[in-house]
């Protein structure tokens, strides 16, 4: 297995951005056996008939929250099948034994990789104030990405199975992100409810968590503003698990709402096939 690293587990975390919640699974592509195995084990927590059966006509792969990062200490890519290691299988209180580096809140580094802990609850620290995190509450059910500002999270810490960079703390500037271009992958900031200011409602499509590719930046020479905000626009959808593409909004929408995807994450996502 190759060297885990903060790097790594922040670009897997991402790639599983709106797979669904099963609680005691680490990444395992959801089937009826897989189904009844967790639901024997785990009787208490396996109640939502309708959504686990979508999950498994639709093939996806499935976490709890500190199954995410098992799922990343366990596989070779974000889509390949995890191989279980039983000195690694603790819950998400117990990982936290594994972080001889942490403290409270208000001392956490700006280090991507980080985990964020809350009691019987985990997270991934993505950098820029933002966690990724595998949530099994109503209405979620999913894989998804919050503000660490959003929950209450109690303290943080650096998983001695994972290898760190040293890095700026949190309060020190960071720098601008990079203008937005054309071919750009996107994804609408959590929380946005708007294409821009004042502007239509988000569809679902676009509340998914798949990003929107860039496909224009100007109209007639000229950069587009709605609602004050200078905008792009977007065109296909693409599924990271994937790296396929579909119908995506085809609407201008404010750069001031979007958020850029890693294109080395995307590459590596549209070259890979998922495995079971």
């Amino acid at each position: 297995m190759a060297e885990k690293t903060a790097a790594g587990l922040v670009a897997y975390a991402q790639a599983q951005l709106g797979n669904p919640y099963w609680y005691g699974t680490f990444g395992y592509v959801a089937n009826q056996a897989l189904l009844d195995n967790r639901r024997e084990k785990y009787p208490d927590h396996y109640s939502r008939e309708e959504d686990y059966q979508r999950d498994i006509r639709q093939s996806k792969r499935v976490y709890d929250c500190v199954g995410l990062i098992k799922g990343y200490l366990w596989s070779e890519t974000p889509t390949s099948k995890p191989s279980y290691n039983g000195a690694q299988d603790v819950n998400a209180d117990e990982i936290k034994k594994y972080c001889k580096t942490n403290g409270s809140m208000a001392t956490i580094p700006d280090q991507p990789g980080a985990l964020v802990f809350m009691k019987g609850h985990v997270g991934v620290y993505i950098g820029d104030g933002q966690v990724i995190e595998a949530r099994g509450s109503s209405p979620y059910y999913k894989v998804m990405q919050t503000k660490l500002s959003e929950r209450a999270w109690l303290s943080w810490g650096k998983l001695d199975w994972i290898t760190y960079s040293v890095v700026r703390t949190i309060d020190e500037p960071l720098p601008p992100p990079p203008p937005p271009k054309i071919g750009d992958l996107v994804r609408f900031q959590n929380g946005r409810t708007t294409y821009y200011p004042g502007g239509p409602a988000l569809p679902a499509l676009a509340k998914t968590g798949d990003p929107h590719v860039i496909t224009q930046m100007t109209s007639g020479g000229k950069e587009v503003f709605k609602g004050a905000s200078k905008c792009v626009l977007l065109g296909a959808r693409v599924n990271l698990a994937t790296g396929k593409e579909s119908a995506g909004v085809n609407t201008w929408a404010a750069v001031d709402f979007l958020e850029r995807v890693p294109e080395a994450q995307a590459a590596q996502a549209a070259a890979e096939k998922i495995s079971a």
